[in-house]
């Protein structure tokens, strides 16, 4: 099985020559699909934890992106350009001076709060579509040679049944909708759980009950952030094959466990 890593490494990339032609340099870059994709690249190459940002150093990277970008005319949509500022803006905000906490105390309004929020959801829809796609080509290979059907597989063999990337999605952004403006408090550096932990909370639900709705689950969370984490660990327990999705309702799918007895 491919890990998460594996999966975000394949970046397409095209090469493009860098300084005078006689210098003969030629540098392999990434193609991106926005200027969500070139932070979440930045981030995953320098090993930054999402939840806490060196926005300083970030920042810069950015920046030398684009103007390599720039250098190698290649087109910069606006959209870059607005990410650009906003980068810059949470840099200004961050070198503010702020007042001295006590030990366990944490500030309500860092400055890089927005910006994670959009980068794991935007982290998330990207790890859906590359989910997908290695499900269909699973899928696709089930074929034998010659044969013109699929093989009969059981309900709990098969990963996805009447399930689409676009119903999982719908799904997904109608739970985040749900609660859109409604970040509790919380130490930004210290998120009060992780993607792990949110897998195994949701394998000691599937122990009780081997099918649960993605409704009722995300319908006990109060935080955007844990209906990210929680999305996150969907798709990480069906890309290690321990759970299944089940369509049953228009935005609404059922968690099928693989392995309950």
């Amino acid at each position: 099985m491919k890990s998460q890593t594996d999966e975000f490494s394949k970046e397409s990339t095209f090469e493009i020559q860098s300084g005078p032609v006689n210098e003969g340099i030629h540098l392999n870059l990434p193609v991106f699909e926005g200027p969500m994709d070139l932070l979440l690249y930045l981030i995953r190459r320098d090993e930054v934890d999402i939840f806490d940002i060196p926005i300083s150093r970030i920042a810069d990277e950015y920046l030398k992106s684009l103007h390599l970008m720039e250098e190698n005319h290649l087109e910069i949509g606006g959209e870059f350009l607005v990410l650009a500022a906003t980068l810059l803006s949470i840099k200004a905000r961050m070198l503010l001076p702020r007042p001295e906490l006590e030990e366990g105390e944490a500030y309500e309004d860092d400055p890089r709060r927005d910006l994670i929020e959009r980068i794991l959801e935007y982290k998330a829809f990207k790890e859906s579509a590359q989910l997908f796609k290695q499900l269909e080509e699973e899928q696709s290979n089930r074929f034998s040679l010659g044969s013109t059907k699929l093989p009969e597989v059981s309900e709990v063999d098969h990963a996805l049944q009447d399930v689409n990337l676009y119903d999982l999605l719908s799904a997904f952004k109608l739970a985040m909708d749900r609660l859109k403006g409604d970040w509790n408090s919380y130490q930004i550096a210290m998120p009060p759980q992780t993607v792990s932990q949110r897998m195994d909370y949701l394998r000691d639900r599937l122990m009780e009950r081997p099918r649960i709705s993605f409704s009722a689950l995300v319908k006990e969370i109060k935080t955007r952030l844990i209906v990210i984490l929680t999305f996150l660990a969907i798709l990480e327990l069906i890309r290690l094959g321990e759970i299944g999705l089940k369509g049953v309702v228009e935005n609404d799918f059922l968690l099928v466990s693989k392995t309950a007895k």
